[in-house]
């Protein structure tokens, strides 16, 4: 997750409190990459003309993810006040599981939930006037 929080999530106030409580109400367990790399941590808000900068922008990654590399980068061309955020990240997908099937101990395949395009045709009956 990646994105323009306009929060510094390491100072303490009630924005920061709801993003907190947003991805541990939700399980998200992310990790930040600027913590993961602190010689990379810079200002991603840049405003040379206001003489202003803060850390407002994040990229969060799972725990089951890899973080290679990550930097906040100062393009030659940036139009923006926000500096883009790079990251690299190596990431093992585990095996997807079919959770609408379900195999009983004696080999047998049961369909756990109803599916329009497995209809059984043939089996069906042709409703006449009442």
């Amino acid at each position: 997750m990646a994105g323009d929080f306009n929060a510094n999530l390491d100072s303490t106030n009630s924005v920061v409190d709801n993003i907190c409580a947003f991805t541990n109400s939700h399980n998200l367990g992310l990790l930040r990459c600027d913590d993961l790399f602190p010689s990379e941590k810079h200002p991603t808000y840049v405003n040379e003309p206001l003489n202003r900068e803060s850390y407002i922008d994040y990229i969060f990654v799972s725990r089951e993810c890899q973080v290679n590399k990550f930097s906040a980068i100062d393009p030659d061309i940036n139009f923006s006040d926000h500096l883009p955020l790079l990251a690299t990240v190596s990431y093992i997908a585990s095996p997807a599981v079919d959770k609408t099937k379900a195999k009983r101990s004696n080999g047998i395949t049961t369909q756990m939930q109803l599916r329009w395009d497995r209809a059984d045709i043939g089996s069906a009956v042709e409703m006449g006037p009442g």
